[in-house]
């Protein structure tokens, strides 16, 4: 400690305490992978395997967990149904320009399964969906129904 803070500082001593012995050290806290109370706490197999979905519309974001693939977008085509009639939107106003209500997303529908794949449905503002691929960059999936050609891609990735 600082010599000036030393003499000005009435916590000095204490700053300069040596730490107690009874203390667990930071350091000191790994787990072994062997160890049967950490493997207690491990998530199974099959949970880690699942489908997960993401319901983002507006400011609520719900999260589902499925067994299959075809669960999720049983339970996504739902969702879509749900949101439906409360996605439509007009034509909206950002700075100089005017977005169209098939470029604004109104409800995004995420899923993230095993082996890394992901893609997701968007709901535009005129009613649509639009189906994607990707996890950062989106890559649009082309289909008649979204669900069924999203369902196509993330089936294709096996």
């Amino acid at each position: 400690m600082h010599a000036f803070l030393r003499n000005r500082c009435p916590f000095g001593a204490l700053a300069l305490a040596p730490p107690d012995p009874e203390r667990r050290s930071r350091t000191n806290h790994s787990l072994s992978l062997d160890d049967p109370d950490h493997a207690a706490t491990r998530p199974p197999q099959d949970a880690l395997s699942a489908w997960k979905l993401t319901v983002r519309a507006g400011s609520r974001v719900e999260h589902e967990r499925h067994d299959t693939l075809d669960d999720a977008l049983h339970a996504a085509r739902a969702h879509v149904t749900a949101l439906a009639p409360t996605a439509r939107r007009g034509p909206t106003h950002a700075l100089i320009r005017e977005i169209e209500p098939r470029d604004q997303v109104a409800a995004r529908l995420e899923l993230r399964g095993p082996k890394r794949r992901m893609g997701g449905v968007d709901l535009r503002g005129d009613g649509s969906l639009a189906a994607w691929t990707g996890r950062i960059a989106k890559r649009a999936v082309e289909g008649d129904d979204a669900l069924a050609a999203l369902r196509e891609v993330l089936t294709a990735d096996r």
